[in-house]
């Protein structure tokens, strides 16, 4: 499994994709809600591969005081996209990315803000060869 550290708000990171075969990738976002009493704000998580987006909505309620940080997993391989273990729905006209080996280019961030304390974000793949 090969891991890419992605920097914030939508700014691109570059990467060569090992193996020889297509492969999914995986985008975890790790978000540190703020500690309140919030209102709950309806969330967009945009990742992009390539240049093509996939947007995944969630909602952010605000954390507890003694609360973890919270996971977002966009699974390319399996198609499938779970905020704190929960499944959440893509956007209707998008559709989960792969990679190519070689050259890759990966963005994603959190839209808004407005209930986001912190965020840290990295994707992970398994390269895949053809003998």
């Amino acid at each position: 499994m090969q891991r890419i550290d992605l920097p914030l708000d939508g700014k691109a990171a570059h990467a060569r994709i090992l193996g020889n075969r297509p492969t999914y990738p995986v985008l975890h976002q790790l978000v540190d809600e703020k500690v309140d009493d919030v209102t709950p704000v309806a969330t967009t998580h945009t990742f992009t591969v390539n240049n093509q987006s996939v947007r995944a909505y969630s909602t952010l309620k605000g954390a507890g005081l003694w609360d973890e940080t919270h996971e977002l997993l966009l699974d390319c391989e399996s198609r499938r996209t779970t905020w704190q273990g929960e499944a959440i729905p893509i956007a209707i006209d998008d559709d989960y990315p792969s990679m190519s080996p070689g050259p890759a280019t990966f963005a994603a961030t959190i839209t808004p803000k407005t209930n986001v304390k912190s965020y840290s974000q990295y994707v992970t793949y398994t390269p895949r060869w053809l003998i």
